[in-house]
């Protein structure tokens, strides 16, 4: 009974594993993206301060 429950226990955990990497799979592009777009404009954000300060001058 108690192989029973650790082999249930063992299916489960394989079928959320698989079910969070289809998840993953189809949310971790997005998440890199927005991640992407966030670095370059805090790239662009940053050129611009340093080419206003110099300007300033």
């Amino acid at each position: 009974m108690q192989f029973l429950q650790l082999g249930l226990i063992f299916v489960v955990l394989i079928c959320l594993t698989i079910i969070i990497f289809k998840i993953l799979g189809f949310v971790l592009p997005l998440i890199l993206w927005l991640m992407g777009i966030v670095c370059v404009g805090a790239i662009i954000a940053l050129f611009g301060v340093l080419f206003y300060n110099l300007m300033k001058k």
